[in-house]
């Protein structure tokens, strides 16, 4: 199984639950289809993206409450638990966003 990532302060390396990143995977595990935040640049300007998807709370089939993915970086998705712990993934996501975008 491959690797995917639990930051809760924290980097913790945990099992992929996905087969994939499809749209639908991401449905049936409770994500949404597509990302409701995406910080950074868009998917069709060349830079650093992070996209977070939020579970669905009586879809969600993984403890997980968010969900980010990082193309530019790792294809591993990441997990945080709950939001102080996204918020606080975002913040060490910052300084990698900021220089890729110029802002």
């Amino acid at each position: 199984m491959t690797t995917a990532w639990l930051y809760d302060g924290e980097w913790r390396p945990i099992d992929n639950p996905f087969p994939d990143l499809t749209q639908e995977t991401l449905r049936e595990f409770g994500y949404a289809s597509t990302p409701s935040a995406i910080f950074g640049t868009s998917g069709e300007t060349p830079g650093f993206t992070v996209e977070l998807y939020p579970a669905d709370e009586e879809a969600r089939r993984l403890p997980y409450r968010y969900l980010i993915l990082v193309p530019a970086l790792t294809a591993e998705p990441i997990f945080a638990l709950d939001l102080p712990g996204v918020l606080a993934l975002l913040s060490v996501l910052a300084p990698l966003v900021r220089a890729a975008t110029g802002a």
